[in-house]
C-alpha cells in the first residue's frame, strides 16, 4: 500500500518571514536596558545577521503602570528603533506576568497552587485564566496594543503570553469546573458512573459537592488522585480554560489586525495541556527547544516532529533555543552544537531560527542564560561569532527552505490524555514514563532509516502505510472504529501493552482486554507482569521461519532479543501468527510476546512487552516488510531528513551529532546548498563534528523523505 505517495499534497498554511527571508532572531528584553544602548545593540544584532526581534514578552507593568494609566512611549520608541535597523518584529501581548499593582489590588487574579495556597505576588504564569478581573485587564491591554500597532508593516507575528504552563485550583476555577462538568455529563448520576465515584464513598449528590483534585481535596500529590477520571477531567477542563484565555487575546488582536499570524510558544515536555486541542486556534505552531546535555538527535527530533504534526505537516517556528548554555544547567555548548541544533530544527520542519536571548540580562534568575550578545557588548565572544556565521548561511539559503514540507509514510501516535493517565495515576506512574516509551518507538523507526511523523488519535491515518500506536491507554470506540477501517483498507498498525484498557474519561473496559482492539489484535490479556529491578528484562524467542528475511537479519545482528519492565500475559486466537514468545523460566515462558493478525487487507501487530533494541529492530523490519519505503541507513549519531518544495525540489539534510569525523555515502547527484559544491551519488561525504550538509536535488529526483 502506498497511499501517501498517491495523495495530493496540501501546501496550505502560514509561513512567517521577514519580507520573504527566514526569520533569524529572538527575544530582546529592551525594558532591561537604557534607551541609549538600543542602537548599539541593534547594530550588533544586524552584524550577526539577526533580522527579527521578539519584543514586549514581559512588558505589562511598563505599558500599564497603574490601573487607569497606559504608557506606550517606551514601546513606540523601541519599535521605531527596530524599524530604522530593518528588523522584523514579533510583538508579544505582555500578559505572561502580572504587574504588582494588579496582583495586590485584585487577589482573585493570583493562582492557587496544588497545596491550596493563594499566591501573593511574584514569578510568572501567575494569573488565573478563570478570573474575570484578569481576563478583563488582559483583554483591554491587548486591544490597545493591537489598535496601536496592528497596522505596522514591521509586525510579522503576534506572540500571546509566553510558555503557558501549570494549573490553578482557586474558587473561580472550582466554580467553572462544576459548570464544565455539568455541560459534559448533564447529570450528577452520569458523572458518578463515568468517574466510578462509588469508590471510597465518593458518590456525589450534586455538582456543588465537587472540588478540584488538589492536596486539600482528592489528590495525593500533583501526579496521583483518588479518582483518576476526576484528575483527567480537571486537566481537560483547565487546558480548555487556558486555551479560552488565549483565544480571547487573539480575538482582541483580530478586531484591529485581521491577518498577521498569531501564535504562542509551546513548552514541550513541561506542558500540562493537550497541544493538539490548541492547534486549530494557532495560525502557526511555535515552540521552545532546549536540548539536554544527554539528549540524542532522536530525543530532540521527536519533539520537532510532534510540533510539525500538530498542524498536519505545516512548518513551525523555533521560537526559542539557547545560543550557548542554559541557566538550569551550565555546561557550555561545544563549537558547532548551536549550528547543528538550529539546522536540525529546520530539517524537521521549522521555518524560523530564534533564540532566547539576544542580549544577556544583568540580573534575575536568567542572568546566567546564554545570549547572542554578552555583557561585554562586543562581537568578540565565540557565541557571537558562531551566531554570525550561521546568520550568513541562512541569509544565503533560508529563502529556498521556507515553506517546504516533509513527506512521511510512517507515523507514531502520541496521545496527551493517555500520557496524563499513565504518568499521573496510581498504578502506572511508577512503571512507565509515557514520553520516553513513545519516543523509543520513534527512535526505533528513525534508526531504521525511516521518515516519521508524530500524530494524534484524531488525525487522518489514510496517508500512512504504517502507524505505531504505543501505550494508547485511553481509547474511545470511535477511535477504535477508525483503526479498524484503516487496517481493513490495507494499513499496518502496531498496538502495544497497556493499550485500549480504558474508555474516556478514564474507566476500565469490561471484557477481554484490550476490549476495543480485541478483534483487531486477535489476542486477549489475562494479566500484566511488571518486572522487578534490577532484573527488569526477559528473553524473547522468535521462530525465524515466521519472519520475513529482513527481520531475520535483524535478529542475527542483535545481541539477544529482550523485553523490559512490562510483560502482558496474552492468549492468541488460532488465526494469529506468533512471531515471538517469552523465554526464561517465568511461569508464562512460551506465551506470545509479539503477534501479527491479518485483518481485512492489512495487519495489526501486538507488542506485549517494552522491546529492547534488538526486538525493536526486528519488529520494525517485520512491520515494514514489502512496503517499499525509502530507507537511509546511516552511521551512529548521524541523521537524515528531506524537505520538499511545491515545484518538486528536495533538500536532504545530513546532520552529525558526533564529536569525530564520519563519512556518509552521498545518496544521489546533488548540489550541497551551503557550499554550492556539486556532489555525486556514492561519493564519500565527510561530516566533521556537529556538521551539517544540505543536498539539493531537482524535482525529478524528489520522493518520499527519510
Amino acid at each position: 500500500m502506498n497511499q501517501r505517495a498517491n495523495r495530493e499534497e496540501d501546501w496550505s498554511g502560514v509561513t512567517v518571514s521577514a519580507d520573504g527571508a527566514m526569520l533569524f532572531g529572538g527575544d530582546y528584553n529592551y525594558e532591561q536596558w537604557p534607551e541609549s544602548t538600543w542602537d548599539g545593540d541593534m547594530d550588533l544584532f544586524a552584524e550577526a545577521g539577526i533580522n527579527e526581534l521578539t519584543l514586549n514578552v514581559f512588558g505589562w507593568v511598563g505599558l500599564q503602570p497603574s490601573e487607569d494609566a497606559y504608557d506606550f512611549g517606551h514601546l513606540d520608541r523601541v519599535i521605531d528603533c527596530a524599524e530604522r535597523h530593518g528588523m522584523a518584529i514579533e510583538l508579544a501581548t505582555a500578559t505572561a506576568a502580572l504587574p504588582a499593582w494588579l496582583s495586590e489590588r485584585f487577589e482573585e487574579v493570583n493562582r492557587v497552587d496544588f497545596e491550596g495556597r493563594r499566591q501573593s505576588y511574584g514569578k510568572r504564569h501567575n494569573a488565573c485564566p478563570n478570573s474575570p478581573v484578569f481576563r478583563g485587564f488582559a483583554e483591554r491591554l491587548v486591544d490597545r496594543l493591537a489598535e496601536r500597532y496592528g497596522r505596522r508593516r514591521s509586525i510579522v507575528a503576534w506572540h500571546v503570553s509566553n510558555e503557558y504552563e501549570n494549573l490553578c485550583y482557586c474558587p473561580n476555577c472550582a466554580a467553572a469546573f462544576r459548570v464544565w462538568l455539568k455541560n459534559r455529563y448533564g447529570t450528577v448520576e452520569a458523572l458518578n458512573e463515568a468517574w466510578t465515584s462509588a469508590f471510597w464513598s465518593h458518590t456525589f449528590a450534586s455538582f456543588d459537592q465537587i472540588v478540584p483534585p488538589n492536596r486539600l481535596g482528592d489528590a495525593f500529590d500533583e501526579n496521583l488522585s483518588v479518582l483518576p477520571a476526576a484528575f483527567l477531567d480537571y486537566a481537560r477542563f483547565f487546558g480548555e480554560s487556558q486555551l479560552s484565555e488565549f483565544v480571547m487575546e487573539k480575538n482582541a488582536i483580530r478586531r484591529h489586525d485581521p491577518s498577521t499570524p498569531v501564535t504562542t510558544n509551546f513548552f514541550g515536555r513541561a506542558a500540562r495541556y493537550d497541544y493538539a486541542k490548541w492547534a486549530d486556534d494557532l495560525d502557526v505552531v511555535s515552540w521552545d527547544c532546549y536540548v539536554g546535555l544527554q539528549d540524542s538527535l532522536d530525543d530532540t527530533s521527536f519533539w520537532h516532529a510532534m510540533m510539525r504534526g500538530l498542524k498536519h505537516g505545516q512548518p513551525f517556528m523555533l521560537m526559542e533555543q539557547s545560543p550557548a548554555k542554559q541557566c538550569w544547567f551550565n555546561p557550555v555548548q561545544l563549537s558547532g552544537q548551536m549550528r547543528r541544533q538550529s539546522y536540525q530544527a529546520l530539517a524537521h520542519g521549522a521555518d524560523t531560527v530564534q533564540f532566547f536571548q539576544l542580549k544577556r540580562s544583568r540580573g534575575g534568575c536568567e542572568q546566567f542564560h546564554g545570549a547572542v550578545v554578552g555583557l561585554d557588548e562586543s562581537d568578540r565572544p565565540r557565541t557571537f561569532r558562531e551566531v554570525r556565521a550561521l546568520g550568513e548561511e541562512l541569509q544565503r539559503i533560508g529563502r529556498e527552505i521556507l515553506g517546504t514540507r516533509i513527506r512521511s509514510r510512517v507515523a507514531v501516535m502520541f496521545d496527551w490524555e493517555s500520557r496524563w493517565a499513565m504518568n499521573d495515576a496510581d498504578g502506572h506512574a511508577h512503571i512507565n514514563d509515557y514520553y520516553d516509551a513513545v519516543r523509543e518507538y520513534y527512535a526505533g523507526l528513525r534508526q531504521a532509516g525511516l521518515s516519521v511523523d508524530v500524530i494524534t488519535p484524531s488525525d487522518d491515518l489514510a496517508g500512512y502505510d504504517l502507524v505505531v500506536a504505543p501505550y494508547l491507554y485511553i481509547v474511545s470506540q470511535q477511535t477504535a472504529d477508525r483503526f479498524r477501517a484503516y487496517v481493513r483498507a490495507g494499513g499496518r498498525l502496531v498496538v502495544t501493552v497497556m493499550s485500549g484498557l480504558a474508555e474516556p474519561p478514564d474507566r476500565l473496559y469490561l471484557g477481554e482486554a484490550p476490549v476495543p482492539f480485541r478483534d483487531l489484535t486477535g489476542i486477549w490479556s489475562e494479566e500484566l507482569d511488571v518486572l522487578a529491578e534490577p532484573y527488569g528484562t526477559i528473553p524473547v524467542i522468535v521462530d525465524e521461519a515466521m519472519l520475513p528475511a529482513s527481520a531475520r537479519e535483524a535478529c542475527r545482528k542483535a545481541d539477544g532479543l529482550t523485553g523490559r519492565t512490562l510483560c502482558d500475559i496474552i492468549h492468541a486466537d488460532p488465526d494469529v501468527r506468533v512471531l515471538g514468545a517469552y523465554g526464561g523460566d517465568s511461569f508464562y515462558a512460551g506465551m506470545p510476546a509479539l503477534t501479527e493478525h491479518r485483518f481485512g487487507e492489512g495487519s495489526c501487530y501486538y507488542v506485549a512487552t517494552k522491546p529492547g533494541a534488538g526486538l525493536m529492530a526486528m519488529l520494525v523490519d517485520a512491520a515494514t516488510d514489502g512496503l517499499e519505503l525509502e530507507r537511509r541507513i546511516l552511521p551512529r549519531d548521524v541523521e537524515s531528513t528531506t524537505r520538499v518544495s511545491p515545484n518538486g525540489d528536495s533538500y536532504t539534510f545530513l546532520i552529525s551529532g558526533r564529536t569525530d569525523d564520519v563519512n556518509v555515502a552521498c545518496p544521489a547527484d546533488a548540489t550541497e546548498l551551503i557550499t554550492q559544491r556539486r556532489v555525486r551519488a556514492g561519493e564519500p561525504l565527510t561530516l566533521h563534528p556537529f556538521d551539517v550538509m544540505i543536498l539539493k536535488q531537482g524535482g525529478a529526483a524528489c520522493g518520499e523523505s527519510a
